[in-house]
C-alpha cells in the first residue's frame, strides 16, 4: 500500500512521479558535481563526502518504499480496470508481466554495462586509484547523467496511468454492483 501520508496529499500517479523525480535527481547530483568539477564540492577523501553520500543513500532508501508501494497499488487498480472491463481478473498476468519485465531489463543492463565498461577502457581488477582520470569521468557519466535518460523514460511512460481516485472509486462501485454487495 502506498505510504498514507502521500496519498492523502496526491493522486497516486503525482504520488509516484513526484518521488521518482526526486530519485533521479539524487541519484545523480554528486555525480554531476564531480564531473563538472564544481571547486566547493570537497574532495574525494574528505570526509565530507562520505555524509553527503550517507544523506543521499538516506534520501533514496525513505523514497524508494513510496515508489515500490505506489506502483504496485497502481497495478491493482489496473487489475480492477482490466476486470471491469473483461469481467475477468488477471492480476496473476499483470503482475507476472512486471517481473519478467523488471528481470528482463535487469538482465539487459548487466549486459550492456558489461560491454559499456570494455567500450570506456575499464581494467579488469583495477586498484583504487589506479584508474586513469579520463575513463572514471566516462564512467561517472555512463553511471549518472546517461543512464538517467532510461529512468526519465519510465517517468514518461507514468504520465501514460489515467486512474485517479474518482476512476478508481467508480471501477470499486461498478464491481461491487455487479458482485452483488450493493
Amino acid at each position: 500500500m502506498p505510504s498514507p501520508w502521500s496519498l492523502r496529499l496526491l493522486d497516486k500517479k503525482l504520488a509516484l512521479l513526484l518521488p521518482a523525480a526526486i530519485v533521479i535527481v539524487n541519484a545523480n547530483v554528486l555525480i554531476v558535481l564531480r564531473l563538472l568539477d564544481v571547486p566547493w564540492l570537497p574532495d574525494n577523501g574528505s570526509p565530507w563526502i562520505l555524509r553527503f553520500i550517507l544523506l543521499s543513500t538516506l534520501l533514496g532508501t525513505t523514497t524508494a518504499p513510496v515508489i515500490f508501494s505506489t506502483i504496485n497499488s497502481m497495478f491493482a487498480d489496473i487489475a480492477d480496470e482490466h476486470e471491469l472491463e473483461t469481467g475477468e481478473r488477471r492480476e496473476g498476468i499483470i503482475y507476472s508481466a512486471r517481473s519478467f519485465a523488471l528481470k528482463a531489463t535487469g538482465s539487459l543492463g548487466l549486459i550492456i554495462g558489461g560491454t559499456i565498461l570494455d567500450y570506456i577502457a575499464f581494467p579488469r581488477g583495477a586498484e583504487a586509484g589506479s584508474v586513469a582520470p579520463d575513463v572514471l569521468w566516462w564512467l561517472g557519466f555512463v553511471q549518472g547523467p546517461a543512464t538517467s535518460v532510461f529512468t526519465l523514460a519510465r517517468l514518461l511512460l507514468y504520465l501514460g496511468y489515467r486512474l485517479d481516485r474518482r476512476r478508481h472509486a467508480e471501477i470499486v462501485a461498478e464491481l461491487e454492483a455487479r458482485r452483488g454487495k450493493r
